[in-house]
């Protein structure tokens, strides 16, 4: 921007021309009105500043919005990274649910065929021990 928007209010968009000693800022004429500068020891930056003061100071506020824009930069990638792992971990539980639905219901198939079989093996095991109780229980009346 230009040089005079090194000095506008943060605030109130406005020129700073004032500098409140109490609180060692400067300041706009409206904030000059209001709570807490208007009880404070105030005035104007030409008074308390020198041309080589205004130079340091305007270069220094430069490096501060510098900086400023620099860190908003960065909190930005933060919250867009925060963002990105949030959706990664999102897709990640849900992809781990699918898996374990998926799993589960292999185990369960198993699971039932082998009940199955055990079932098979019973039926034909209790078969072919009823053919012999049948048997021994014939020999066992023909020798009564």
């Amino acid at each position: 921007g230009k040089k005079e928007d090194l000095f506008d209010c943060l605030k109130h968009s406005k020129n700073c021309e004032l500098y409140c000693h109490t609180c060692e800022e400067m300041i706009c004429h409206i904030c000059r009105s209001i709570e807490p500068h208007h009880s404070h020891k105030v005035s104007y930056i030409d008074d308390k500043l020198g041309e080589s003061n205004k130079t340091t100071l305007t270069q220094c506020l430069s490096s501060v919005r510098t900086q400023r824009k620099a860190i908003r930069f960065a909190l930005r990638a933060v919250q867009d990274s925060k963002a990105s792992l949030k959706q990664q971990s999102t897709n990640a539980l849900e992809e781990i649910a699918r898996m374990k639905e998926h799993l589960f219901s292999i185990v369960t198939a198993r699971c039932d065929g082998l009940a199955a079989e055990v079932r098979e093996a019973e039926d034909k095991g209790r078969r072919e021990l009823e053919v012999q109780e049948r048997t021994l229980k014939i020999n066992l009346k023909k020798l009564d």
